[in-house]
Formats: C-alpha cells, structure tokens, sequence
C-alpha cells in the first residue's frame, strides 16, 4: 500500500517538481539579476541628483576639505564602494579611500553621460555610474560613483 501511494503520488510530484526547478531557475536567476541591476542604478541616479548641487559649488569655490569631508561622508555608505571626482582632463580632485586601484579616472576616459558599465575588473559585483557634468560650470568635472 506505501509502496503504491509512493509510486502514484509522490515520485510523479518529486520528478515534476525537480523538472521545474531546472528549468525555472535560469528564469528566476536573471529575473533577479535584473532587479538588482535596476534597483543599484536607481539607488545611484538618486544619489547623483542629491549630491550634484553641494559637489557643483564646493568644485566651484575650490573648498577642498569640505568637498573631501563631504564626500567622505557619502562614501561611509556600505553600498557605495568608491566615489571619485575628476577634471574633464583625467586628473583626480578627489578618490574615496575604498577606491580599487583598477579604477581611476584615467581609466573612464571620456564616457558618455550616465553611462553604466560593468566593472569586470574586480571579483565583486559593481557598477560604475558616471556623471559627465556640462562644460558651462566655472571648473567642469566629472563624479565616478562605483555602487555594489
């Protein structure tokens, strides 16, 4: 009697349910990659538009310490890894201290604006959102936020 309930119902429900797990798991897994992906370009563009205004007058005023102060505060952030400010030149005005060496702003180039780009140089998952600001600012510049 066991052994027929077994046989009718259980190993029919087993082998169903192990068919759709290994067929509905890539599904899940890239439904839920995607949602991060969204939710950290989200998280970054909202923290973009907070901090542009204080960044565009602290580069304007050429208040170094606040601007590194200001910034730190940010970076103290666990979901942000690094944020660098740079000149439309390459040079650095500013590198949080958590910064991986494999980003610079050297490194970016010239992007296009907002552009989101894998950052496969490193062994955690991370996005770097880029901000090129306009030329009509008295010092342009760009921020490099790099976002796990």
């Amino acid at each position: 009697m066991f052994r027929s309930i077994v046989l009718r119902f259980v190993l029919p429900v087993a082998l169903a349910s192990c068919v759709v797990a290994y067929f509905g798991l890539p599904y899940i897994q890239r439904l839920l990659a995607e949602w991060f992906r969204s939710d950290v370009e989200l998280r970054a563009q909202l923290v973009m538009h907070s901090m542009e205004e204080p960044i565009t007058d602290l580069v304007a005023n050429g208040s170094e310490a606040r601007l590194r102060a200001y910034l730190a505060k940010l970076a103290a952030d666990e979901r942000l890894l690094a944020i660098l400010v740079c000149r439309p030149s390459g040079s650095t005005i500013f590198k949080s201290e958590r910064t991986p060496a494999a980003v610079s702003c050297e490194s970016e180039g010239n992007p296009a604006p907002r552009a989101r780009t894998s950052a496969a140089a490193f062994r955690i998952s991370a996005d770097i959102a880029v901000r090129l600001r306009h030329r009509g600012t008295p010092k342009p510049f760009r921020v490099l936020m790099l976002t796990t």
